[in-house]
């Protein structure tokens, strides 16, 4: 294959998925909306502080062209395919076949990690950029030891410190690949030449890093309130916080635990049978003595450690520098098999019984990865967000538990959709909880120990609780309805209430001589993680499945059975059930609900799903005393499952 022709239809294919499932609207991830608005308004994000990002952000919210969201979300999109372009063409060089590194960088760009960072707006695709240059850059200097090369280098590994910290990983690994290489040559020339010859380049960008105490000096808003106080502030916020996760390591608990726990992960995302191949290919490269295999070996097994020892949030985009080298191992892997086809060594049905079990395995991760994306793009928290704001009075201040739900109000407040109102987002417990009310009365008498601005007694200013993402709201048309939920001081919820006329029930018509009677009288027999309410949902919500409303009824979830008593007379008993509608779209959520009596089970309804319409449950009860509803799940789990059961009846003969 042509290289030049393979590097275009490559990037062309990758737009054109990429694209299609991009995010959107503001967010997507947990700090997304974060990074969408803090180029626009060059504030200062949650440490690292990513200043070559955010100045960035301010060329791309120049452009003239969609929404500012979806420009910077775009922006990922674009260097995350640069940067499997570049990593094509290493492994091209490393492997000497165009047909391998395709294969290998397609399996790992529709890998879950790399799509999910490829469509939202975060910080790894540009870091991914940088790191598959540094490998291509160190590739082209060790093969060609030119002063062009060395430059290019040093001042890219110097651009990539100004972006992302984890770039220091690449850092010690060309030090690590660097200094053994020398000794093989020349003692002499063992003390970091390569810093040594070209340290003045590779600080230039370095300097970058002073845009975070410039703009904190010119009283740049800061996302999560980091206080700056002293030259020691500014260090541990470049080192990651507080408490930055590297610095507390026990080494012999990390071995056991915390790089076993990356490891699990690793096989989770790239599947057992690429691992394996990628481990053959590693070894491959360093018993050939390739002089990138050390740099490739160390950023590997680094970003497997790091996976286990970071939060769940963002453990798929810190494992996926390690997934470069995978792919690059995978592809040297899968050229040498076919060198042993030439050679005799082995047959060339086993080689293609290989690259259709790897097909396979990347179709099947490919799958997944793009049901989860299609399903994560239909929740736009976002917009809902946005509502809720339009809603709110002209002066607020908006509570909410999730740095997430901060991040996507400080968006609304920064893109200037709505001049007229002076609104507040912070991030406080539920003030429904003594400990979250307390903050807020800290916040009002100017004590709080959070870094808040004090904002000055105004009897018009009110907060706003906005709760977890359980609170979106069912489809079609709504309002907000304000709560008071302290008697202290005026503190709301905002609760959503449905809009719509209640349509008809599609339910069988009675037989003559037959009337209704609800069926409200029952008991709980068993429950799970709420117990079954009536006329609510369990979170005191109205009874919705889809846009139907019900008066009546009982909300329950998954793992509950409920004893109703069979008046006498009865012939049939009936109810809609379903899954709750004040559920997002796209919850995880698969309910079955059946009717037994005694030991036999007089009706099951299919598994229902989030937007399953309401199912029409119905049996025969005659000569039964009581019969047993039991609302259970399936076999992913009891997450997310709220029921419904809507207008429950007997029908009774006169």
């Amino acid at each position: 294959m042509n290289h030049a022709l393979s590097l275009t239809l490559v990037a062309g294919f990758l737009l054109l998925v990429y694209g299609a499932t991009l995010y959107p609207t503001h967010g997507g991830g947990l700090d997304s909306a974060e990074f969408q608005i803090a180029g626009k308004i060059l504030g200062v994000t949650h440490p690292t502080g990513y200043p070559l990002y955010c100045l960035t952000g301010r060329l791309i919210a120049s452009l003239p062209f969609s929404t500012l969201a979806v420009r910077v979300t775009l922006f990922s999109t674009l260097t995350m395919i640069l940067a499997l372009v570049l990593l094509l063409e290493t492994a091209r060089r490393i492997t000497g076949s165009t047909w391998m590194a395709v294969f290998a960088v397609l399996l790992l760009a529709f890998s879950p990690p790399a799509w999910n960072t490829a469509t939202i707006a975060e910080v790894y695709a540009l870091h991914l950029l940088f790191v598959s240059t540094l490998f291509l850059f160190y590739l082209s200097y060790i093969t060609e030891e030119t002063t062009l090369n060395g430059i290019r280098l040093a001042f890219t590994l110097g651009l990539a410190l100004t972006h992302h910290l984890a770039a220091i990983f690449v850092l010690i690994g060309i030090l690590l690949s660097e200094i053994p290489r020398r000794l093989g040559r020349t003692k002499q020339r063992i003390c970091f030449s390569l810093f040594l010859r070209h340290g003045f380049i590779f600080l230039i960008p370095v300097t970058l890093l002073a845009y975070v105490p410039l703009r904190v000096a010119n009283g740049a808003y800061s996302f999560d309130l980091y206080q700056f106080n002293s030259i020691t502030d500014y260090v541990w916020y470049y080192l990651g916080g507080e408490n930055p996760r590297l610095l507390n390591l026990n080494p012999v608990s990390f071995i056991q635990n915390q790089f076993f726990q990356g490891v699990v992960f690793f096989l989770e995302q790239w599947g057992v049978f690429p691992a394996v191949l990628t481990i053959l290919g590693g070894v491959g490269l360093v018993h050939a003595r390739h002089p990138l295999a050390p740099l490739l070996i160390w950023i590997f097994l680094a970003h497997i450690g790091l996976a286990g020892i970071w939060t769940v949030a963002d453990r798929d985009a810190i494992l996926l520098p390690g997934l470069l080298s995978a792919a690059l191992f995978l592809a040297y892997g899968l050229e040498e098999i076919f060198r042993q086809v030439k050679k005799g060594a082995l047959s060339s049905v086993a080689a293609y019984c290989v690259v259709a079990v790897l097909f396979i395995t990347g179709a099947i991760n490919a799958r997944c990865a793009g049901s989860v994306i299609l399903d994560r793009n239909q929740i736009l928290d976002g917009a809902f967000l946005a509502r809720v704001y339009e809603a709110l009075p002209s002066k607020a201040v908006i509570c909410t538990a999730f740095w997430e739900r901060v991040n996507l109000f400080q968006y609304i407040l920064h893109a200037g959709e709505f001049p007229d109102k002076e609104i507040h987002v912070y991030r406080w417990n539920d003030p429904r909880a003594q400990a979250g009310l307390a903050e807020i009365q800290h916040y009002l008498a100017g004590t709080s120990s959070f870094g808040y601005d004090h904002l000055p007694p105004d009897p018009s200013r009110r907060f706003f609780f906005v709760d977890a993402p359980a609170d979106l709201p069912p489809p079609g048309p709504f309002r907000f309805v304000p709560v008071q939920i302290t008697e202290t001081l005026s503190i709301f919820e905002l609760r959503i209430n449905p809009i719509l006329s209640k349509p008809e029930n599609p339910q069988s018509l009675p037989a003559a001589g037959l009337i209704s009677q609800s069926a409200d009288t029952w008991k709980v027999l068993t429950w799970a993680w709420h117990e079954p309410v009536a006329n609510q949902t369990i979170t005191g919500r109205p009874l919705i499945i889809q846009t139907r409303i019900y008066s009546t009824g009982i909300g329950a979830h998954a793992g509950s059975s409920l004893c109703f008593k069979v008046p006498l007379n009865a012939v049939r008993f009936e109810a809609d059930v379903g899954p709750s509608g004040e559920l997002p779209a796209g919850s995880p959520v698969s309910i079955v609900f059946q009717i037994k009596a005694e030991d036999r089970i007089l009706v099951r309804s299919p598994v229902l799903r989030w937007d399953s319409p309401p199912y029409r449950l119905e049996c025969p009860v005659q000569g039964e005393s009581e019969i047993i509803l039991e609302i259970d799940g399936t076999e992913d789990g009891l997450r997310a499952d709220h029921a419904v059961v809507g207008e429950p009846v007997f029908w009774i003969e006169k």
